[in-house]
């Protein structure tokens, strides 16, 4: 399969829900998927998928949308860094309201945000560490170590190329995404930072939306994304346990 030129793939295993079974089959006798449901003692996981009205700033998010000069590309990326900017004022909020002993982690997908973060935080005396792409292990390290056994250190903030894997982060039982990444995995590994071996609180995962933005788009198709993944390793197990029985029936 992996010798076919990509329009024979493309015609094959790509469109429809029967070519997604029919990859999902090609690809049971080698993929394995171990979900972190064989995990018995691991607390819940909950997500929370909330609307959040920004009291000032959309009028830039809309002069952005509405520049005809700028191109496709930049423009989705301006767009995206200008939302999470305008969510800082709800995340605090939340932040806020949680009780003292809840520690949360919050994902960016931009460096301007996690210092802007930053900056919001320490100016309200709540304790927080960050990470980016361009610090030190010796930093990153620092930064897990205090998040993790201080008290006082609330609030662990990075991008989720630089955060999102690698690194474990169980003092949190609250994470938060100013910005969604563009693949599900990738989602899926940031929350699991926090929701992982060694946590010992249920896990709240908040996604707060900006109506009518394209964070609904951007949500929509995580969505539809996570829906064809599920179909395609359905079909991949389906295919396991038919192969496993009749290997039980002859050995």
């Amino acid at each position: 399969m992996g010798l076919l030129p990509l329009p024979d793939f493309t015609n094959l295993y790509t469109g429809s829900q029967e070519a997604r079974k029919r990859l999902g089959e090609q690809v049971a006798s080698w993929m394995l998927r171990r979900k972190k449901d064989v995990l018995k003692n691991l607390p819940g996981k909950t997500h929370e998928v909330v609307y959040c009205e920004p009291p000032h700033g959309m009028e830039r998010y809309r002069g952005i949308l509405a520049d005809p000069s700028m191109p496709a590309l930049p423009k989705i990326t301006a767009l995206r860094q200008c939302l999470e900017s305008l969510k800082i004022d709800y995340i605090l909020e939340r932040i806020r309201n949680l009780d003292q002993d809840d520690k949360v982690l919050v994902f960016c997908e931009y460096v301007a945000t996690v210092d802007e973060l930053v900056a919001t935080l320490t100016d309200e005396g709540i304790g927080c560490v960050s990470i980016t792409g361009g610090d030190s292990s010796g930093k990153r390290q620092a930064a897990v170590d205090r998040f993790q056994t201080e008290a006082g250190v609330r609030v662990f903030i990075g991008t989720s190329g630089a955060a999102g894997v690698g690194i474990t982060l169980t003092a949190a039982n609250v994470v938060m995404f100013a910005g969604l990444p563009w693949t599900p995995a990738l989602k899926r590994q940031a929350e699991d930072r926090a929701w992982r071996n060694g946590q010992m609180r249920p896990v709240t995962v908040i996604i707060p939306l900006v109506p009518k933005s394209i964070d609904e788009d951007l949500y929509r198709l995580l969505e539809a994304k996570t829906s064809i993944e599920n179909e395609l390793i359905d079909a991949s197990q389906d295919e396991r346990a038919m192969m496993n029985a009749v290997w039980a029936r002859v050995r």
